[in-house]
């Protein structure tokens, strides 16, 4: 993607995603809230922007670690946050999410879930290899 693209692409989707967590506050709906703030972060992520991401990171994944109404999305999360934690070449710290992700996601028995997040600790795996040489 083309860099005037993103970023156009990415000032849309911080623009929509905050008017819609605007909405979510306002109207109380506390999962869709939820998605969206997840949404937003990766959006930060994809900017590069990873004070925001890491913050809005961990702030979901406090949520969904502490708050049942939020605990399904806590395999998302926890292979979202490795994912931008890999991306700020932490890959120690990312394939400790990854693997948190991965024990959640063989307890559900969703197969592609599975698979995606094998790919990303074999990923990780492999970076920190290449370290070490």
């Amino acid at each position: 993607m083309c860099a005037i693209v993103k970023d156009k692409f990415n000032l849309y989707s911080k623009k929509y995603l905050s008017l819609a967590i605007e909405m979510n506050i306002q109207s109380g709906n506390h999962k869709s809230l939820f998605v969206n703030e997840l949404r937003l972060a990766h959006t930060y992520q994809w900017e590069t922007n990873y004070h925001k991401s890491n913050k809005l990171f961990k702030k979901l994944k406090e949520q969904s670690e502490s708050d049942t109404e939020h605990s399904n999305y806590l395999d998302s999360v926890y292979q979202h946050y490795g994912k931008n934690l890999f991306d700020q070449s932490e890959y120690q710290l990312a394939l400790k999410y990854v693997k948190k992700a991965l024990r959640i996601r063989v307890e559900k028995g969703n197969k592609e879930l599975i698979d995606s997040t094998e790919y990303a600790i074999n990923i990780c795996n492999e970076k920190i290899k290449q370290i070490k040489e």
